[in-house]
């Protein structure tokens, strides 16, 4: 899928998005999908990517703050939204108004959840936290009924504006060979729920599988799993997901360098033989990372160019010299697929020490984004 129409652009493919939801929907015993559309769904775009989701039945949201839900039910998604960070106090009313589900992480804002409540009068569905070895956020629940779990439970059961709508906890070493700290914190999750169960309180839904946990743990599936970075076809344990997303730029200059010249910032490529450099129209303000000086390659004409010299903020110099017949205004992946040759944001983040999150999430805003919807534009 080819355009003439910007210098650099994203192609998100909406058909592999479907691909993506029905592999990990095979492999679900009975929790339905979560699907994690925060930080703009990985940079995806979240209004599309979340319509298409709902469209395909898809019922259940997560985000990080209130303006990301809210900008989920401006443009028509329906079903449970929730925001899975803080939420400040004075949001509440906004949640209330959309009917999105918030995050009790804490003694403190369960405190101020029922304040706000009982003051209000109003009705606000929530998710508890549970910390079981992550220290990010949420009640502790590594000394079983401790003083902190039977106060929220107090709390809550003394408050029926407050909807226990959910509980969950984060599962911070899926990815990892070693099994036992993850076996651990779900069986830290377990028995806390448990505990609260005893105590009278029953939440309507409990989760705690990310994506790696979906595929390692069919076991841990419980009523949700929150779904993210597998849905855009990254973190592929299954072997068959699909590339949601391609990062595409033009070659605007081709130029000759002879032996010993330079290329780029700080003099830190020396052409070691008479070469033919293409610069091409995307560099670190677009999120062709920086990291990739001196260390990697784009995709012209289904072959690969090595990146040389520093990546500059809007533009890049790659090789060219193999590729005699690339021209001006052709076509460069950066992430994707041209011929037979790919590029994955799985590699890209290899190169740069870092994940595939951060190599999407880092994709420029003035990237424009086309959709493609089957195997059309639209």
């Amino acid at each position: 899928m080819k355009t003439d129409k910007f210098a650099s652009y994203a192609i998100i493919d909406l058909d592999n998005l479907a691909h993506n939801l029905k592999t990990v929907r095979k492999n679900l015993t009975n929790a339905d999908i979560l699907a994690i559309v925060k930080a703009d769904a990985y940079n995806h775009g979240s209004e599309q990517i979340a319509k298409k989701l709902f469209s395909l039945g898809v019922h259940n949201f997560a985000v990080a703050n209130i303006d990301e839900a809210l900008a989920l039910r401006n443009c028509g998604v329906g079903g449970m939204i929730l925001v899975l960070g803080p939420m400040l106090p004075s949001r509440y009313c906004d949640a209330v108004k959309e009917n999105i589900s918030v995050t009790a992480d804490s003694a403190e804002t369960l405190a101020s959840l029922d304040e706000y409540t009982k003051r209000s009068g109003n009705i606000l569905k929530f998710h508890m936290a549970l910390n079981t070895g992550m220290n990010r956020i949420g009640f502790n629940a590594s000394e079983g009924f401790s003083s902190e779990l039977e106060k929220a439970a107090n709390v809550i059961k003394s408050n029926k504006n407050m909807i226990p709508e959910g509980i969950f906890s984060h599962l911070c070493d899926a990815d990892n060979d070693d099994e036992a700290f993850t076996r651990k914190q779900y069986e830290r999750f377990d028995n806390a729920c448990r505990i609260l169960s005893e105590a009278g309180i029953i939440f309507g839904m409990k989760h705690i599988c990310n994506s790696a946990g979906t595929w390692k743990y069919p076991e841990f599936h419980l009523d949700l799993v929150r779904f993210g970075i597998g849905l855009y076809g990254c973190e592929d344990y299954s072997g068959s997901l699909l590339p949601v997303m391609s990062f595409k730029t033009h070659i605007a200059q081709i130029s000759k360098v002879r032996k010993n010249e330079t290329i780029g910032y700080g003099l830190t490529y020396v052409a070691e033989k008479d070469m033919t450099i293409a610069t091409v129209t995307a560099g670190y303000a677009d999120g062709f990372n920086r990291k990739l000086s001196n260390n990697g390659d784009v995709l012209i004409r289904g072959r690969r160019a090595p990146i040389v010299g520093r990546v500059c903020m809007d533009m890049t110099m790659v090789d060219i010299s193999d590729i005699p017949e690339a021209s001006l205004f052709d076509e460069v992946t950066i992430i994707g697929k041209d011929g037979d040759e790919i590029i994955t944001a799985e590699e890209v983040a290899k190169r740069c020490d870092t994940i595939s999150y951060e190599i999407l999430c880092g994709i420029g805003k003035r990237v424009n984004r086309l959709y493609v919807e089957n195997g059309k534009l639209i």
